[in-house]
């Protein structure tokens, strides 16, 4: 198989049979892929045996197109079943990740306001006309 896929292959594959052997093997194919012997049997007996020859390597040309598809739908259901696990995964500690919220949020919103209320900036006067904020000086002393 090229790069260009099954498709694109067995296109070109099947551009090797003229329009008037395509015309002779499709109602055989047909006929086959329904379980039709008698049917096969009286359509193929209409072939030469050259005929037959073209008509198996037609017939090997679909197989292989149709064994290189059903790789690919194997290929893409295995990534398909990986990417529906990583997506479970990330459900999951989504889920996970709001529960944990859910759970400490009250906590931490209470331990943040007692901080916030035990660090509050409370302001004094020094008795030099400076004000000091929680022992840290603001501003400079000037001596006269």
């Amino acid at each position: 198989m090229s790069q260009e896929g099954p498709s694109q292959d067995f296109e070109r594959l099947l551009n090797k049979f003229s329009q008037s052997e395509l015309a002779k093997f499709r109602p055989i194919l047909a006929a086959q892929q329904v379980d039709d012997d008698a049917r096969v049997s009286e359509l193929a007996s209409k072939l030469t045996s050259s005929e037959k020859e073209r008509y198996n390597e037609f017939v090997d040309i679909i197989e292989l197109y149709n064994q290189q598809k059903d790789a690919l739908e194997a290929k893409k259901a295995y990534h398909q079943s990986k990417i529906d696990a990583a997506k479970q995964r990330v459900d999951h500690h989504e889920r996970e990740a709001d529960r944990v919220v859910q759970q400490y949020t009250p906590a931490m919103e209470a331990a943040m306001s007692r901080s916030a209320a035990s660090s509050a900036p409370t302001t004094s006067s020094n008795g030099h006309g400076q004000s000091h904020t929680n022992g840290k000086k603001k501003g400079s002393c000037t001596i006269l």
